[in-house]
């Protein structure tokens, strides 16, 4: 649990990079709401040069080491919208 705490931690810390708010939903979820002048393909953008950039970290336990990584999904709406 201790190494897994970690892995969220760093992914936290990356996701807060963005300037934007960070929600922890659950286990291993978030949630980061960007304002209305971020395009999809924008958010798009920003997710997968995260996600490269954390690949090309090494995470190391004990004796060996590992690469982390995570998914996304994006879905927009309007502040009025449920």
């Amino acid at each position: 649990h201790t190494l897994g705490d970690k892995v969220l931690i760093y992914i936290a810390n990356k996701l807060k990079e963005t300037q934007q708010a960070v929600i922890r939903y659950g286990g291993d979820e978030f949630i980061v709401l960007f304002s209305e002048e971020f395009t999809e393909e924008m958010t798009t953008k920003i997710f997968q040069e995260m996600r490269d950039e954390i690949l090309k970290k090494k995470i190391k336990a004990k004796n060996s080491s590992f690469q982390i990584s995570f998914s996304f999904g994006i879905a927009s709406f309007k502040i009025d919208e449920n």
